[in-house]
This record gives structure tokens, sequence and C-alpha cells, in this order.
């Protein structure tokens, strides 16, 4: 695979067992402990040395570069993943017919899509960092997944109703 300059610089600034535990990192699924193993660390001592590895700046700028740099080969937008979303959202409502005969919709499929949709534009809070001087606002998040069916139909109902074009009679 041809790598880009800025990926080969980031490269430049590592040791090279920082170098290869890099390109181990990426070939073996972003699993440290394997990646550490691979490049010499005991297994026994691979998960400890992955972390630290991990944790060294820049070994994290050149995993930055090379995520960017293979984001950009595969032409992977924030634009395309949202259509894609939206595009998920759409066929999870379509009904389709089950083994015994009901209509169903994909309503897991589409929470799901609607949840990452909701992350992307960090409506939910995975972690919370608070630094308070003065007054506290507060909101709550909820999980989509504690969800009653009723409710589900609640949200799909109005989801439906946004859909539709209205007409002036």
């Amino acid at each position: 695979m041809k790598r880009s300059v800025q990926f080969n610089q980031k490269l430049g600034a590592l040791t090279p067992k920082q170098a290869a535990f890099v390109l181990e990192y990426v070939r073996n699924g972003m699993n440290g402990t394997q990646a550490a193993i691979a490049v010499g660390y005991a297994p026994s001592s691979a998960h400890l040395r992955a972390k630290e590895m991990l944790d060294n700046k820049f070994v994290e700028a050149a995993l930055h570069a090379y995520v960017n740099e293979a984001a950009t080969r595969s032409k992977v937008t924030v634009e395309k993943v949202l259509l894609d979303l939206e595009l998920a959202k759409n066929l999870a409502l379509e009904p389709y017919v089950d083994s015994n005969g009901n209509i169903k919709r994909d309503l897991g499929s589409f929470l799901k899509a609607t949840e990452l949709q909701g992350k992307y534009l960090k409506m939910f809070s995975e972690k919370i960092n608070l630094n308070v001087e003065g007054s506290l606002e507060t909101r709550q998040s909820m999980n989509v997944s504690d969800l009653t069916d009723e409710a589900i139909e609640k949200m799909l109902l109005v989801y439906e109703q946004t859909r539709k074009p209205t007409t002036d009679s």
C-alpha cells in the first residue's frame, strides 16, 4: 500500500519499534495487545506495553494520520455516513412480511440509525466532564434501548408525520 508523505513523516518521528507497533496495530484490527506481541513484547505484559504505546503522543499522531489517510482513500465523509444512516432509517421503516405472514418494520435498525445520528450531533452524552463556576444547568439524556414499544410507536408516528408533505386545502 502506498502511504502519504504526511503518514511517512509521522512514522519517521517514531522509534523503529513504535513505527512497527503502529503498522501492526492497524493490521491487527486496532488490537493493541496483539500489536505489542507482534512487535516483540512478552504476552504477559503486552497489554501494558500497548497502553504505553497508545498513550505516546507521537504514536497517537501517526495513528491519526493513518486513519485520516485511510478515510481519504476510501472516500468516507461525514456527509456520506449521515446520508447512509438516513437511507438505513428509511429502509428500516419499509414494511416487510415475516415468516408468519405478519407485516413488520425493523424498528431496532431505525432506532440504531437515529441513535448514531444523535451521537454525531452530540445529543447524547457517554461521559460527563464537569467544571462549574457559578450556576449549573442540567440536561437529561435517554437511552433509546430502554424505550417501550409504545414509545417507539409514538416516535415512529411523529417521524412519519414529519416525512409526509402537507397539502393546503
